[in-house]
């Protein structure tokens, strides 16, 4: 349900249909019509367009004759993906070590906290809405608003297959596991080992992943 009380409709629009492309409940090469998206979403025709054609700026979809086809998230989209969380989360790790005041430090690890009380209660929906705080926090404590800008984005791109991947409860353990490594390495103020612990989270994520696509 659309909160119609917010600033800009559009946006809640194409942030609603992001999702939706992202966790495939509009599978690849499925055709939205500005007609369909307002009625699942209960906004008038103009709204949906609008927010189509940002889906579209997003490169998740096309346009095509009868509206906009779907194109979601291809394997190379997952490769390259990586390559820039390789490349840039690590150091975000590290400038977070440098960079994050105490209390920010409190934040993360209240979120981690969370998490780990998800995991032991089983809730693997919320073990997943953590992790993606867990990772916008360090974004937004590495003291870059470009990789910030970068990063959480791309993090939310690989939605679908994190599901996937955190529906395995050997995963989520060691994922969580991972988290606690990273933010003892932030709160130590030792960038070296941020990064390096990073980069395993990264490169264990990328292999659960990979698995998932293998198995299709």
């Amino acid at each position: 349900m659309i909160d119609a009380k917010k600033v800009s409709l559009s946006n809640q629009v194409f942030e609603k249909l992001e999702e939706a492309v992202l966790n495939g409940y509009y599978p690849q090469g499925s055709i939205i019509s500005a007609e369909k998206a307002a009625s699942d979403f209960r906004v008038g025709t103009a709204t949906a367009k609008e927010a189509l054609i940002r889906l579209e700026s997003e490169r998740l979809a096309e346009t095509v004759q009868s509206g906009f086809k779907v194109l979601g998230i291809t394997e190379k989209d997952i490769n390259d993906i990586f390559n820039v969380k390789r490349h840039l989360e690590t150091q975000a790790a590290a400038l977070a070590a440098e960079k994050m005041s105490q209390e920010e430090i409190n934040d993360l690890t209240e979120i981690l906290e969370k998490q780990e009380k998800a995991v032991e209660e089983g809730d693997s929906e919320k073990v997943r809405n953590l992790d993606t705080k867990f990772h916008d926090k360090i974004y937004e404590g590495c003291g870059s608003t470009t990789f910030e800008l970068i990063l959480s984005p791309v993090h939310h791109k690989l939605s679908k297959y994190r599901k996937a991947s955190l529906d395995n409860r050997e995963r989520i353990l060691n994922s969580v596991k991972e988290h606690r490594e990273i933010l003892e390495a932030i709160n130590s103020k030792n960038s070296a080992e941020a990064e390096k612990t990073m980069l395993k989270h990264i490169d264990n994520s990328y292999s659960s992943i990979a698995k998932i696509k293998d198995r299709k």
